[in-house]
Parts: C-alpha cells; sequence; structure tokens
C-alpha cells in the first residue's frame, strides 16, 4: 500500500470533482477503483482528509501487487504495470484537487484581483515548484505577471529571507523612473529593458499595484492586437 500524503502535498480534496471522477464516497472518505491491464489488474484509491492510499491488486493472485512500489523495478512487464498506476494516480491527484499555497499578506490580494478583473488563476508550470507560477493572457497565452519566492538579497537587499515578488511588463521608457531598489527593481530573471519586479511587502498601495498590474495586462493585449492586424 502506498501513502499519497505526500504526493498531495500543497493539494486540497475537491469532492465534486472526486465525485464526477468517479469516486464513491463513505463517512467523508473516499474510494475509487478500475481495472487496469486487460483487467488483470485493480488500482485502489482511498482519500479523506486523514488518509491518503493507494494500491494494486493483481487480480489472478488475489494480492496486492508490491513490484509498482519498488523505485527500479526491472523487467518489461513489471515497468509496464508501474507506468499505468503511476500514471492513473498522476491523473487523479490532478483531477480531484486543487492546489493551496499559503501565501503573503499583499500576494493574496493580487490573487483575489486577478480573479475577480480577469478570471485568471495561477499557473503553475514547474513541476513540484509550487513557490513560483505565472498570470497569462488566455488569447496570446503571453505571460503578463509573474509570481517568483526568492531570498531577498537576490535583488540586493540586506537579507537572504525569502520574499514573495512579482514581475510586470512596463513600457521601456518608464522602467528607469520607476526604479527605487527598495520596493521596484528591475525585472529578476526576466528582460531588465521590459519587465519590473515589485517586492510585495506592504510597501506599494494595492491601488497603485493593481494599476500596474492592469497595465501589464494591456501591454499584453497590445501585442495580441498587433498581431491580428498583421493577419
Amino acid at each position: 500500500m502506498r501513502d499519497l500524503k505526500e504526493a498531495f502535498k500543497n493539494r486540497t480534496l475537491d469532492k465534486k470533482r472526486l465525485i464526477h471522477y468517479g469516486f464513491q464516497e463513505k463517512n467523508n472518505c473516499y474510494y475509487y477503483q478500475e481495472l487496469l491491464r486487460n483487467e488483470q489488474f485493480q488500482i485502489q484509491v482511498e482519500l479523506s482528509d486523514g488518509k491518503k492510499f493507494s494500491k494494486l491488486i493483481d487480480l489472478e493472485e488475489q494480492e496486492e501487487y508490491i513490484l509498482v512500489d519498488v523505485k527500479n523495478v526491472q523487467g518489461a512487464f513489471s515497468a509496464e504495470i508501474k507506468e499505468q498506476y503511476e500514471s492513473k494516480i498522476e491523473e487523479i491527484i490532478e483531477k480531484c484537487s486543487t492546489i493551496v499555497i499559503p501565501h503573503m499578506n499583499q500576494t493574496q490580494d493580487v490573487i483575489s484581483y486577478i480573479a475577480k478583473q480577469y478570471g485568471d488563476t495561477l499557473e503553475y508550470l514547474w513541476k513540484d515548484d509550487w513557490n513560483n507560477a505565472v498570470w497569462r493572457d488566455k488569447y496570446s497565452h503571453k505571460w503578463y505577471v509573474v509570481l517568483l519566492n526568492i531570498e531577498a538579497n537576490k535583488l540586493g537587499l540586506p537579507s537572504h529571507d525569502k520574499i514573495e515578488v512579482i514581475d510586470l511588463k512596463l513600457e521601456k521608457d518608464k522602467i528607469g523612473k520607476m526604479i527605487d531598489y527598495q520596493t521596484i527593481f528591475p525585472g529578476y530573471h526576466m528582460n531588465k529593458n521590459h519587465w519590473i519586479t515589485i517586492h510585495l511587502n506592504g510597501s506599494m498601495p494595492n491601488e497603485t499595484l493593481f494599476s500596474l498590474i492592469d497595465n501589464s495586462y494591456q501591454l499584453t493585449q497590445e501585442k495580441r492586437r498587433k498581431k491580428n492586424v498583421r493577419k
């Protein structure tokens, strides 16, 4: 039996999605079964707030097929079964749970604002990295805000503490005037001619911050409009 608690780290179960996927609920616990590999095996999953387990049953032998939990399993047959098992677990995690990451207060304000204003949610591009994410335009698929969790000294601040920042697009001729190296910095890990980085520590009023987010979004829209005109 495999303990899935670590696999569901930073995620919360979505009851509606569990039921839609095919889970059966009993006493606040959700159970799922599915036949794999020509009905030779059966995956069994049990999920609740307190327990998260999975196992694979060899139906011919009527016992658990433990080789799927062996790290470097030998043999093509066992490797195939393990791959199917892993794929199914990953699918369940993706489709039946949502990502929940604790953020600083102003970061939460940004998340709420973008969701309300544009209907966009954080997109985590890097597997197993829940500290860094992006918001992208639905149409052009271009990023207009990047959320990062970095050490303060990466921006030249006198601390090794982790801080949350966002990268925003800004008109090239405005960037130099706005950089103060306290709250606003040249774009971190982005083109410094087109991006700025803002420290989300509350020193910038939300009204100003949201205005800069809107501007970044509009710059993405401009690129899309120009592309459509050329067509």
